[in-house]
């Protein structure tokens, strides 16, 4: 898999690092969620925000939605930070 300039994230995506990263590296993916949005002469510009997350939490954002999964990050008082050392934010039971 190739990542570039040429590449467009939109909103919600997620983005699985996993090939990228050691096995048992805490942060296993992205979650992109928009910071800011407006227009300059005529197009539709943005931001977004990138969230580092589990390997659980990645897996609960595809299954469920990058919303879903941001809710819970709050709820865990982790967002809209990278924490690489902390719990779990989702239950895998959900």
């Amino acid at each position: 898999m190739r990542l570039g300039l040429e590449e467009l994230f939109e909103p919600g995506d997620t983005l699985d690092i996993g090939q990228w990263v050691c096995v048992d590296a805490p942060i296993q993916g992205v979650v992109f969620e928009e910071a800011f949005c407006a227009e300059l002469q005529g197009e539709r510009c943005g931001l977004l925000r990138c969230i580092g997350v589990t390997r659980a939490e990645l897996e609960f954002a595809m299954r469920h939605s990058t919303l879903a999964l941001v809710e819970c990050l709050e709820r865990a008082h982790v967002y809209p930070h990278t924490m690489v050392h902390r719990k779990e934010s989702v239950e895998l039971a959900a």
